[in-house]
């Protein structure tokens, strides 16, 4: 069938053994072996000036098409190493599950906790006595008890939604509720702490604010969630059908 590749008669350009349009300029390119040796006399019957902007078209483009096939390669590389992330990181969540089965969540919060207290010693050691900082730390370690059990929540919501997910996700929006509503509390509570130590302005007036909404918070997020539940399971329930 002879050579693989054929140029177009009028840039240059290469292209594929039997296809019908260049690649580049979009003009009909001949089928078979001899269009290379037609563009090949075509280039050479042109004056010598036409000649060099053909070899520069083709040079152009050929680098061009060398860069979107390393772009290609690096894309495919980058998404086989997310896929092997993904895939070694549910294994060894699977692993973890099977280990410590239902005390996993449990010891997954403790650790967490253990790093929280490990970091406010960090802050009691660093911070030189500023008020601000003995406030913060004074702040976790009066609430670690709460600390502990928004992990707690957060574990078991977690290793329930991956083991029993089709019963627990009616549970969710409620769980998700109150984890990002005891966030909010804790973010007016450091930004109390910051106002009466560094008195800066307008943070005096955002945490009240954020006390009164955290209803609002709660509320929202709990309708936001099965509102969502619901039309994942209608449009779920249409595909079925």
């Amino acid at each position: 069938m002879g050579s693989t590749l054929i140029y177009c008669t009028k840039c240059g350009m290469k292209n594929r053994f039997g296809d019908l349009y260049c690649l580049s300029c979009g003009s009909p390119i001949g089928r078979g072996s001899n269009a290379s040796q037609d563009w090949q006399k075509s280039a050479r019957s042109k004056p010598i000036g036409q000649q060099v902007n053909t070899a520069e078209t083709k040079i152009v483009t050929e680098f061009g098409q060398t860069g979107n096939s390393i772009d290609g390669e690096l894309r495919k590389a980058g998404e086989g190493f997310g896929e092997g992330l993904e895939r070694t990181g549910k294994r060894a969540s699977d692993w973890y599950d099977r280990t410590t089965g239902i005390f996993g969540p449990m010891i997954s919060a403790l650790f967490g906790l253990l790093l929280l207290v490990l970091a406010v010693l960090c802050i009691m050691i660093l911070a030189e006595e500023r008020r601000v900082w003995v406030d913060l730390t004074d702040f976790v370690l009066t609430y670690l008890p709460l600390f502990f059990m928004l992990g707690l929540l957060g574990s078991y919501s977690t290793y329930f939604s991956r083991k029993y997910h089709s019963r627990f996700k009616w549970a969710m929006p409620i769980t998700a509720a109150v984890s990002i509503t005891a966030a909010f509390w804790i973010v007016a509570r450091i930004m109390a702490i910051i106002d009466q130590s560094l008195e800066i302005p307008y943070i005096g007036t955002i945490y009240p604010w954020i006390d009164l909404l955290l209803p609002v918070i709660f509320v929202l997020v709990v309708a936001v969630g099965y509102l969502g539940l619901t039309l994942i399971e209608a449009t779920r329930n249409k595909m079925i059908r």
